[in-house]
């Protein structure tokens, strides 16, 4: 694609090499690979204790440059990155101050995508489950009668039943109002909360019958065309045989249940839904679990209408309720697909567990008709338009040099979804998910297996570094495979019969705090930076419409690599 101007991008993977001395090591660039339009050039070096100077050639064509200092290790270090130009070079880097560094100030819910704040203990229990107990152990003096524990069963419209919630600890009297039952292998029961129902005590926002049959149809209709059809072609199914014996069992066909109620708000806010594994076990080992396949939904949320022409399921709030429910029924599904099937009782690190619920909302956004995590019309596979303040994505632009491996829902649902969002993009999509899903391991090992089972030659280390790249790269629409965020049409992945598309993404169509773009730090702000978090970028704008040939005066850490970007 030609552009009135021309972009030269050139990045420059560099590993410094530690000196034995104390002269200054002038770093050489290897012989670039050439792809796409853009030039992609990746040098050798190594870490260490000793400075070194970069030197480039931009050449007469004005560039702006950018380094992106990765550190690849679960260690966050005190930042020691420090970088001198040996001539003035302006970086009139203005989208973040030094006194505004590391610091958490300020709330990055968006009115379209808010943060599902999920209490602690219910994160801790799914990525941390109590232990897994084999059929052949000797179970001691716990009694879990397994013998008597009876399958959930397709409920009819009236029965009523009782639940233990998990943000109260409380009961819920509620009501089946909904049901279906497929031939193939799933039946779905929709309860409501009595007092959340149509005559209760919940005023203008109860529930009806005909939302919970617009639920009940969003997520199962036929089995294929549904929540539970495209997220399972995907990544495979709840539940089925097992080899523990504190697990609810296997049956021939699984019943999904969904419970709305009013969920009650904690301090970090509001809560849309949750899923939590403890009504995976029996009783005998965990007292108040439902002993059942459920998802827990927020009722006044799903009932909020947003106009005057009455409820429709498409109105923001049910809506953001549809595309919380393909997250939580990840999570559902991740329980069953690694712990019990494939990681011998371990579960997931939180920010892989959340990451892979992310991408799955990604993923369905365009099937379910709602805009999800990118924040763009779900119709519109462009990167959408200047000043977009929606979904996750403002939140990374403000808190990209955070750490993609230390859950903080504070900010951590917008980075790990700007890291699965450039996985979905560049390495196959719904496939590579199902690859990240059905992996036996809980850490960065997943994305490293997901690459390998798609063909491609990268480890995490890699991923991070072209991430960043990628992150200054979005505003084009020709960058290399593996730097994509943009091609300005969908990224489609087919599946079977199945074809999921995603949209583009511009980082700099999003602004929040006065923000637009990736927050860059000058080089004059880097010692102000007192922390490089594990598994992070920092993204530093070292000058501005430079030419000719410039030099840079760099120390850093022996285990941060270094990419340079010209454009």
């Amino acid at each position: 694609m030609r552009h009135n101007f021309i972009y030269l991008l050139i990045v420059l993977l560099v590993f410094l090499f530690a000196c034995r001395n104390t002269d200054i090591e002038t770093v050489t660039t290897l012989a670039p690979p050439v792809s796409g339009q853009g030039n992609i050039v990746h040098s050798s070096a190594e870490g260490g204790e000793w400075p070194f100077v970069y030197s480039h050639n931009i050449g007469s064509t004005p560039k702006d440059v950018y380094f992106i200092f990765t550190n690849p290790t679960y260690t966050t270090f005190s930042s020691d990155i420090n970088v001198q130009s040996n001539s003035y070079y302006p970086s009139n880097s203005n989208e973040i101050s030094s006194d505004s560094l590391n610091v958490n100030d300020g709330n990055i819910e968006t009115s379209d995508h808010p943060i599902n704040a999920i209490p602690d203990y219910i994160s801790e229990f799914n990525n941390h489950p109590p232990p897994l107990i084999y059929k052949d152990d000797d179970l001691g003096t716990m009694q879990l009668n397994l013998e008597e524990v009876l399958p959930p069963q397709l409920a009819v419209v009236g029965d009523p039943e009782v639940f233990n919630e998990s943000i109260d600890n409380d009961t819920v009297n509620s009501k089946c109002r909904a049901t279906r039952d497929l031939s193939s292998d799933i039946s779905l029961n929709i309860w409501v909360a009595d007092a959340d129902f149509t005559g209760g005590s919940c005023g203008a926002d109860c529930m009806t019958t005909s939302m919970a049959e617009a639920f009940l149809d969003k997520f199962l209709w036929d089995g294929t065309s549904d929540i539970y059809g495209w997220v399972t072609n995907m990544i495979g199914g709840p539940w089925g045989s097992h080899s523990y014996n504190n697990l609810i069992p296997a049956t021939s066909k699984n019943t999904i249940d969904i419970l709305f109620y009013d969920i009650p708000a904690i301090a970090g806010g509001t809560i849309i839904g949750y899923f939590h594994a403890k009504d995976n076990y029996l009783v005998g080992s965990e007292p108040t679990s439902n002993q059942r396949l459920i998802f827990y939904m927020d009722s006044v949320l799903a009932a909020t209408a947003s106009g005057g022409d009455g409820w429709h399921i498409s109105d923001d709030y049910p809506a953001l309720v549809l595309s919380t429910l393909s997250h939580e029924f990840q999570h559902m599904i991740h329980f069953y697909q690694k712990p019990v099937l494939r990681a011998s009782g371990a579960s997931s690190q939180d920010w892989l567990n959340e990451m892979s619920s992310l991408m799955s909302e990604d993923l369905m956004s365009s099937k379910l008709e709602v805009n999800g995590p990118r924040g763009v019309t779900h119709s519109d596979f462009s990167a959408g338009s200047s000043g977009n303040g929606d979904g996750r994505l403002p939140g990374y632009i403000y808190y990209n040099d955070e750490s993609a491996v230390i859950w903080d829902a504070f900010y951590s649902y917008s980075v790990n979804y700007a890291l699965g969002a450039y996985l979905l993009r560049n390495f196959g999509g719904a496939n590579f998910l199902k690859h990240l899903v059905q992996s036996p391991f809980t850490n960065t090992g997943a994305i490293d297996y997901a690459l390998s089972q798609m063909g491609y030659d990268f480890n995490f280390s890699d991923i991070l570094q072209r991430w960043g790249v990628s992150v200054l790269l979005s505003d084009q629409l020709d960058t290399s495979q593996y730097y994509r965020y943009n091609t300005g049409v969908s990224f489609d992945t087919n599946m079977g019969t199945t074809t999921y598309q995603i949209g583009s993404i511009n980082m700099y169509n999003y602004t929040i705090f006065g923000q637009t773009g990736p927050k860059t730090v000058s080089i004059s702000d880097l010692p102000d930076l007192n922390y490089h978090k594990a598994a992070s970028n920092v993204l530093v704008k070292a000058g501005t419409q430079l030419t000719g040939t410039k030099e840079w005066t760099i120390k850093m850490g022996r285990d941060i690599k270094l990419s340079v970007v010209l454009k």
